[in-house]
């Protein structure tokens, strides 16, 4: 009787099994439901609605100041990175704007602003060179569902595993890959080269062809650059406390002029070509589609002079961009929030949620894959930037640039253009963190020059993964190889005090 009645208990709890199961998965997303729909989550997870009602007048003058200096920046460069991703120039426009309003909304980090950037250029001309425009949309789009899940997934620590050297290596690397591409520009030639040595090879091959008119521009504006890049740090323009008003708006009014620099150079380039625009010295941006852009789905296919090609056709052709790009863009990111956040803790899962909707949202409007911009971010951050809404600011003079002044970017030098993205990545490249990495830990040189090297001389994604690869190995033969260090003094004082008391005991038992 006892076993049937253990028998037939263990029939009812089999029986039981699957119901308990779908009671305790569905107990267990009614919590996750009422965590993630709470208020606390809710205030958590959409920044704008903590500091809007604490929103004073006081703010508004640093953000439309930082806001406006932003824009200024993000026009020409926005129209430079789009030729380095190899897309028309609008394309970089159509990137420069959702994310500042998206960011504002979901963003942590008060300085940070999102759009195109050098880097993520060249990774998206590496995967949808072949494609255009169609392949950089859908890179955008597929990027931003990726941080997305990733940020829901809380996936944030894997970018520990890519250390300092790494990054070092890497942003170095891109730099001067991305200056020299710029190289030709600067000349005033036309080809077309793959990588850093047949770049600079093709450049002595068509030396003969270059246009001295465009490399005079150039230069010019590179020096201008870099010397107004150095006038909002002399102490002549620092506003004091003892400064009267006059002295105060003429030392803003050079600050401001410092950091839109950019723009100041690109539009005087464009007048002098427009003057001279008879007999055209200069090889011009041309024509760039007027507009705004349509709100659309992201190209999910395509057709390409009359040849249809399909979504499988344009994953194939994206490849591995759909996961370099995305982990890049995160990484960029989140260093930047890290530099910016004046010692205050990160949330990554918030930056990635923020990110990927920045991303997938300017999809639908023709955007190429963006991220935290270090030079806008920097710009924005010295201009007295006190909330996110300074993205509203640069999000509407891009827009404004995009309805109205269109027509007039035909006459930008493409000199001038290269000057810009030159003196923009040349600061990039960190070599100033080598003698610290030697000092604190040498064998992290083999994973900083690895990477450099390969992200050089191969391709950049490759330089990321040879760089972690090192990493692992080092961290696994430190483990493997573990060293131990054996203090002879402390040794020699242990085995003493054991031969005393042993002494001790033995005197103490032969007395009694």
């Amino acid at each position: 009787m006892a076993g049937k009645a253990t028998a037939v208990g263990k029939n009812t709890r089999r029986r039981n099994m699957p119901q308990d199961c779908v009671r305790r998965a569905t107990n267990l997303i009614k919590r996750g439901a009422r965590r993630t729909f709470s208020k606390e989550t809710l205030l958590k997870r959409i920044p704008i609605t903590k500091w809007l009602p604490n929103y004073k007048l006081e703010y508004l003058e640093g953000d439309v100041m930082a806001g406006f200096t932003v824009g200024l920046t993000v026009i020409p460069q926005g129209i430079a990175y789009a030729a380095v991703a190899g897309l028309p120039a609008n394309y970089g426009l159509y990137s420069a704007f959702m994310g500042c309003f998206v960011y504002m909304i979901f963003g942590s980090c008060k300085d940070i602003t999102i759009g195109p950037t050098a880097i993520m250029a060249i990774m998206t001309h590496e995967y949808s060179g072949s494609g255009g425009p169609e392949n950089a949309v859908l890179l955008c789009f597929l990027s931003g569902l990726i941080i997305f899940a990733s940020g829901l997934c809380n996936l944030g620590f894997l970018i520990n595993f890519i250390s300092k050297p790494v990054i070092c290596g890497f942003t170095s690397a891109a730099a001067i890959s991305i200056a020299s591409s710029q190289i030709k520009g600067l000349f005033g030639l036309k080809y077309s080269s793959e990588g850093v040595l047949e770049t600079w090879e093709k450049l002595f091959e068509n030396i003969e062809d270059m246009r001295w008119q465009d490399l005079t521009l150039g230069l010019c504006c590179i020096v201008v650059l870099l010397l107004m890049r150095k006038l909002k740090d002399l102490k002549v323009v620092k506003v004091k406390a003892t400064d009267g008003k006059g002295k105060r708006i003429l030392k803003k009014l050079a600050f401001l002029t410092s950091v839109g620099r950019n723009a100041l150079v690109v539009i005087s380039a464009l007048l002098i070509a427009y003057c001279v625009d008879n007999d055209q010295p200069f090889t011009l941006t041309g024509e760039i589609k007027p507009g705004l852009p349509s709100f659309q789905l992201p190209p999910f296919s395509m057709t390409i002079n009359g040849t249809y090609y399909s979504f499988s056709y344009m994953m194939e052709n994206v490849g591995a961009g759909v996961i370099i790009i995305p982990m890049i863009s995160i990484l960029e990111s989140i260093a930047i929030a890290s530099a910016f956040s004046g010692g205050k803790t990160i949330d990554a899962t918030q930056e990635m949620f923020a990110l990927g909707l920045c991303n997938f949202l300017g999809s639908f409007l023709q955007s190429m894959p963006v991220t935290g911009s270090f030079s806008r971010t920097a710009v924005n951050s010295t201009s007295g930037v006190r909330t996110t809404a300074g993205g509203a600011i640069t999000g509407v003079l891009v827009m404004l640039a995009l309805a109205f002044l269109t027509s007039s970017f035909k006459y930008i030098p493409k000199a001038s253009l290269s000057a810009v993205i030159i003196c923009a990545v040349i600061f990039m490249v960190e070599y100033e963190m080598v003698i610290p990495i030697w000092k604190a830990r040498r064998i992290d040189q083999l994973p900083l020059w690895g990477s450099f090297l390969t992200c050089l001389f191969w391709k950049l994604e490759y330089g990321i993964l040879v760089g972690v690869l090192i990493n692992l190995s080092i961290l696994l033969y430190g483990i493997a190889r573990p060293k131990v260090d054996v203090n002879v003094t402390k040794i020699q004082v242990i085995t003493s005090k054991f031969l005393t008391n042993f002494l001790e005991e033995r005197f103490l038992f032969i007395r009694y």
